[in-house]
């Protein structure tokens, strides 16, 4: 028995020496020759936001293994990219203006031979920051400020806010990032006082525009407090019913985040209903509302049911002073058609980290300035994401000016 366990040990080891052979045999140069391979002859350039492509055709002759090129960026380096012999063009990124820079194209063959150089100049075209920058618009909000922007590029950006000291000086007050083509964010919880703003853009190079200024007064806002909101019309058949397993509709609003059925934390309604459907509820007091903040179910627990299922994807905000007692659309006024669009687009079942921390920060939807003062609320759920005849929701929260 011992001979023949000193016999699998040594098998072992000569099986792992061999392994190990041929891991290091394919290490080596395949062509250990000293022919240099022949230079490209030519190279197109194609300018892109921030990069520079070039295309060119490889020789024919010699054992060309890939294409090297070489750029001066300055203070940043050199930079070096190389691209498979299977391949006829390559790409040079992250510059943060349109100057002229010098390249250098080299071919490299199997025994690691380069070719002389191709040398040309050539110009980046007009960063995504820049593009991005001239888009941005920025005006006062309830509550804060709201930017909007466009990127058609769909490059990774930062969209930088900052507030002016009391010395003068720039300090960062938050940042937003996207890879998104257009888009809104906005900066909440300032106070009714003009402020002199700055705004930026920045790259994932460190490539940064300009700051912009702007003076701005938000507008007064605060929660309207849940502690007034009650259900209504509960008993009348144009009332989407709930769900026969459990949870009321005040769960909308009881401030609890996660659980299960009995824990308060969502709100759905049953199979029985049908698309659209509405619910009801009394704020307890009149407001000029200014914006919707929409939390879906799972977004702390179970992100395995956001933008699925019951969570709802398309809906309509109705408000009033003087609802009709019948349950009818009498005395209501649309305030807002509202979507929830997923950030990452991903489909059913595949959540991206910027679609989870977008459910847990809430999803918020504006009202006009000019929509009347209410105190009703109507929720008319047009579709949810799992096209099913129920809905669900985590929370409701409402913000504006109380009267």
């Amino acid at each position: 028995m011992k001979i023949m366990k000193k016999f699998n040990y040594i098998l072992l080891v000569v099986i792992s020496m061999m392994l190990h052979s041929c891991g290091e045999d394919a290490m080596k140069v395949l062509d250990t020759s000293d022919e240099v391979p022949q230079p490209l002859k030519h190279a197109q350039v194609e300018r892109l936001p921030g990069e520079i492509k070039l295309s060119y055709s490889i020789p024919a002759e010699g054992n060309i293994l890939y294409v090297e090129a070489e750029v001066d960026m300055g203070e940043k380096g050199v930079q070096k990219v190389r691209s498979s012999y299977y391949q006829n063009s390559l790409s040079l990124v992250g510059f943060g203006d349109t100057l002229s820079y010098p390249i250098k194209l080299y071919t490299v063959g199997r025994n690691q031979k380069k070719s002389e150089a191709y040398a040309l100049t050539a110009k980046p075209g007009l960063p995504a920051i820049w593009n991005v920058f001239s888009s941005l618009e920025v005006n006062e909000d309830f509550g804060g400020i709201k930017l909007s922007y466009e990127n058609q590029s769909l490059a990774n950006v930062a969209i930088m806010i900052y507030k002016k000291g009391m010395n003068g000086d720039w300090q960062p007050t938050q940042n937003f990032y996207t890879s998104q083509a257009a888009g809104e964010f906005a900066l909440r919880g300032l106070q009714p006082e003009l402020t002199m703003f700055g705004f930026a853009i920045k790259d994932r190079w460190g490539n940064q525009t300009n700051i912009i200024e702007k003076e701005l007064t938000p507008l007064y806002e605060e929660r309207v407090p849940a502690d007034g909101f009650k259900a209504m019309f509960a008993n009348l058949p144009t009332e989407a019913p709930g769900w026969a397993g459990g949870t009321t509709l005040s769960n909308l609003w009881s401030g609890i985040f996660v659980g299960t059925t009995n824990s308060r934390a969502w709100y759905r309604t049953d199979e029985k209903a049908t698309m659209p459907q509405h619910f009801t509820f009394d704020l307890g007091k009149t407001a000029k509302l200014s914006r919707l903040v929409y939390f879906q179910r799972g977004a702390f627990d179970r992100p395995d049911l956001l933008y699925s299922g019951g969570s709802v994807r398309r809906f309509e905000v109705w408000g009033s002073t003087n609802p009709d007692p019948g349950g009818s659309y009498n005395g209501w006024t649309l305030l807002s058609t509202c979507e929830l669009v997923k950030p990452s687009g991903l489909p059913t079942g595949n959540n991206s980290t910027e679609d989870v921390d977008a459910a847990k920060a809430g999803h918020e939807f504006s009202f006009a300035i000019d929509n009347p003062d209410v105190r009703f609320i109507r929720i008319r759920v047009l579709e949810t994401y799992g096209k099913t005849t129920y809905m669900w929701m985590s929370e409701l929260e409402f913000y504006g000016q109380l009267k």
